[in-house]
């Protein structure tokens, strides 16, 4: 009897500090800010071309694209390596959700090599070090009142960011991940 309370009072205890951990990666993430411009994008209804890593890439519409400044007071690097879009819209009156991921492949790349993350956000504030802009990110693709039944050119639109924090990104000491909503305009 003394055993089993022996053991669940240790399976409290390892639990509870396995959450302590998970906290963590929380309280790292709070520290971070970001801010976007425009405030509001603009839905565009026309596809266009733009050339990226000397590549031209089409982008097909309904597309917006924005610009991100991310802030880090946290106590480590924070390394960003991938962006989740997450696009909620309606269709014949519901709300449906239309999904799209961007990784560093998407941004800079040099001639004969790519970065293995979108960006690195110092935590040194000499100089405003631990800023970094980041952008255009273009999400492209939408769904389409014209194609496929959306029903309006408005989005609401979540971005989700994923990567880490530490003195290198093969030395993660905290994750990271961080969520904001905005919604689109459509201005034609």
């Amino acid at each position: 009897m003394k055993g089993e309370s022996f053991k669940r009072a240790l399976a409290l205890v390892l639990i509870g500090f396995f959450c302590a951990q998970c906290g963590s990666d929380t309280r790292e993430s709070s520290k971070v800010s970001v801010a976007i411009s425009p405030g509001k994008p603009a839905v565009r209804t026309t596809d266009i071309s733009i050339v990226q890593n000397l590549t031209t890439i089409s982008i097909p519409h309904p597309w917006f694209t924005f610009n991100m400044q991310l802030t880090n007071t946290a106590d480590a690097h924070l390394f960003v390596v991938g962006i989740k879009a997450s696009v909620q819209y309606s269709k014949s009156g519901k709300i449906e959700t239309a999904e799209q991921s961007l990784g560093p492949a998407d941004f800079l790349c040099g001639t004969d090599f790519c970065t293995e993350y979108i960006t690195e956000v110092s935590n040194d504030t000499t100089a405003k070090a631990n800023i970094s802009q980041v952008g255009p990110i273009y999400i492209s693709a939408l769904p389409d009142p014209q194609v496929n039944g959306a029903d309006s050119y408005f989005y609401q639109v979540t971005i989700t960011l994923e990567g880490s924090f530490g003195p290198a990104l093969n030395s993660p000491t905290a994750n990271f991940t961080k969520q904001f909503t905005f919604s689109t305009t459509a201005e034609f």
